[in-house]
């Protein structure tokens, strides 16, 4: 998707008009009236348009071109590709809840008139909150340290106290936003069976004892993210995985080749037809669901959500693996997405 309110991109080309300023040297003359502008400026013949498909033919092809090309192609190539990272599962522990202990005092805050003025996050736009290390809601300060949520009342002033902690196990807390009465906290999953950006949403209606409401776990690595209304929007960095069998096929096809292009000083001609065959191969053998396990999925109290091929815009002739995507957690609803 182009946008969070998913509207179309609106593509606007402004034209500028530069005026020219000629000096006279002793003698008046009219300069040249400027050519007019042509109706139709033409195109470059780069395209930056990419393509998207329900059928997840854009997918397909990318993933088995890919093998084709570490098969045949004389480079060398990192680990990833081959679908050697362990499987992303959401873990629980074994009271079937997530992944945070509490520590709080007894006893419930007494409520106070909060005052009248108090800083909040510096943010780039109005309207749309960022994530930060500390924030204030006027008379609870509510930080992270040690991979604890500290909860602190601070107003009255003469009555300041820490009220309330929670302590992470599985979780590797980073940030933080506060919304309602709710804290999110951000980070990576450190339960050593997930490789994913996790989301602990608690509860903070008491602030002495805060609650873990629900958690998400969300493929990719975060590189940055922001609350706008009730959404919170993930901006995920993660790559395709590659299904082993199609190596195991391709392998086994090119095995049965008769590999002549060692020996050709014109290679990629018989590198063509050796793809043509492989590509055949492989086109059966990746299924549907395949594809839709390589895509990245948004997990949450055992419900998987997957990141569909229609939603995924490919450039022409990409040659990469890597995605960029967004998840959208709606806040107070339970609801997730991933757009």
């Amino acid at each position: 998707r182009t946008s969070f309110d998913e509207s179309p991109m609106r593509n606007t080309l402004l034209t500028l008009t530069l005026g020219s300023l000629l000096a006279s040297c002793g003698t008046k003359s009219t300069p040249p009236l400027p050519s007019p502008a042509p109706d139709h400026v033409p195109s470059t013949g780069t395209s930056v348009a990419m393509a998207t498909d329900d059928r997840c033919d854009a997918v397909r092809d990318l993933m088995v071109d890919t093998v084709i090309h570490q098969l045949l192609a004389p480079v060398s190539y990192g680990r990833g590709y081959h679908g050697d990272m362990p499987a992303m599962e959401y873990a629980k522990d074994a009271s079937g809840k997530l992944e945070a202990s509490q520590a709080a005092p007894a006893g419930t805050a007494t409520a106070a008139p909060g005052p009248q003025h108090y800083t909040t996050t510096n943010v780039q736009e109005r309207g749309v909150d960022e994530a930060d290390l500390v924030k204030t809601d006027g008379k609870h300060v509510y930080t992270i340290r040690n991979n604890e949520l500290l909860i602190a009342k601070t107003w009255p002033v003469a009555d300041s106290e820490l009220v309330a902690r929670v302590q992470f196990k599985k979780l590797a807390a980073s940030q933080i936003y506060l919304h309602g009465d709710e804290v999110i906290v951000t980070g990576v999953a450190s339960d050593g069976t997930s490789q994913a950006t996790r989301v602990v949403v608690l509860d903070i209606s008491n602030r002495a004892r805060p609650k873990v409401d629900r958690t998400y776990d969300v493929d990719g690595q975060i590189t940055s993210s922001r609350v706008v209304g009730d959404h919170l929007y993930l901006v995920q960095a993660s790559a395709m995985q590659l299904p082993p069998k199609l190596f195991e096929v391709a392998n086994k096809t090119l095995g049965q080749i008769r590999r002549a292009d060692q020996q050709s000083l014109r290679p990629w001609e018989v590198q063509g037809r050796i793809a043509k065959t492989l590509r055949t191969a492989l086109r059966a053998e990746l299924s549907q669901d395949q594809i839709a396990s390589s895509l990245p999925q948004i997990r949450s109290d055992g419900i998987k959500r997957t990141m569909q091929c229609g939603d995924l815009f490919v450039p022409h002739n990409n040659i990469g693996l890597g995605l960029t995507s967004i998840a959208k957690i709606s806040l107070g609803q339970g609801r997730d997405e991933l757009v």
